[in-house]
């Protein structure tokens, strides 16, 4: 599939929200987030938990904050000599309305 229609419902999903703003730190206040051959841990697990949350329950678009959440997860259950705690921070938090973070192509 084209890229093109995927970009246009991510900007029509993105469209139809309210203003917010959410902010996503690889770690916390005191720690230093660990980087490796690969590129940085929480982006490689982030990148990792949109995969898996597509390909296991294929929902119509995933949000920011699903996917900081288990990426959260995916990196607590292995990195456990040198912990690193991601953050987010968001303005303004809905359970109906999320700002997407990935679409799922077979919904379009």
């Amino acid at each position: 599939m084209s890229q093109d229609p995927i970009r246009k419902a991510y900007e029509q999903k993105i469209q139809d929200l309210p203003p917010q703003g959410i902010y996503l730190f690889a770690c916390c206040k005191g720690e230093t987030a660990k980087d490796s051959n690969v590129g940085g841990r929480y982006s490689v697990y982030l990148l990792s938990a949109v995969r898996m949350m597509l390909a296991v329950s294929c929902p119509p678009f995933i949000s920011v904050g699903e996917v900081h959440y288990k990426a959260e997860a995916l990196m607590s259950q292995a990195e456990t000599l040198t912990p690193q705690n991601p953050e987010i921070l968001c303005s303004r938090r809905s359970t109906r309305r999320c700002l997407p973070l990935a679409i799922n192509p077979h919904y379009l």
